[in-house]
């Protein structure tokens, strides 16, 4: 990834995860502005895989993962707001790590999570999604970075949304494994 991206996301990721027992009437716009920047980091991620999936090489740069920060810090909250977050990226094609990291922080929720995730509209986060991905190829900041990208590695579609649900609460409603 273009090492100025990370160091701007990852600057304001790390800001604002000092702000999360902020308490008083600002509280709840300073976690709206947390996750904002928390999903925008997860969604440049994903584009930026994408483009590197299609020939895009060289992008790499200095710091954590953007990736990384972002569900840090939308996981990191119990709030009704951030358990929505957390819900909603399942909008995202994540695989491999990212796919394991996401499932992860879902399956870390706990059974009450399942009415959270029930709550979801999957062609709703599908165009979601979509728009994000078209609005982040217009922003002429992630121009080289995203070159190559493709909204179908992006995004999940409204179908494979609704059966990712439907898996998440099989499995939360099942009970825990004891496996050593």
């Amino acid at each position: 990834m273009h090492g100025k991206w990370f160091a701007v996301v990852g600057m304001a990721l790390i800001l604002t995860v000092g702000t999360l027992p902020a308490a008083g009437p600002q509280k709840d716009g300073i976690e709206t502005e947390d996750l904002k920047l928390a999903e925008e980091a997860v969604v440049v991620s994903m584009a930026v895989s994408s483009a590197e999936l299609h020939g895009n090489q060289g992008l790499e740069g200095p710091g954590p993962n953007p990736f990384d920060l972002g569900m840090a810090v939308i996981g990191a909250r119990n709030t009704p707001t951030s358990l929505r977050a957390l819900a909603g990226l399942v909008r995202f094609r994540f695989d491999g790590a990212y796919s394991e990291d996401y499932d992860s922080y879902v399956m870390a929720k706990g059974k009450s999570f399942k009415r959270v995730l029930r709550s979801l509209n999957p062609e709703q986060l599908h165009e979601q999604c979509l728009h994000e991905f078209a609005n982040l190829q217009k922003d002429k900041s992630y121009a080289k970075a995203i070159q190559g990208a493709r909204e179908d590695d992006v995004c999940e579609t409204a179908g494979t949304i609704k059966e990712r649900v439907k898996e998440f609460v099989s499995s939360l409603s099942r009970p825990p494994s004891h496996e050593r």
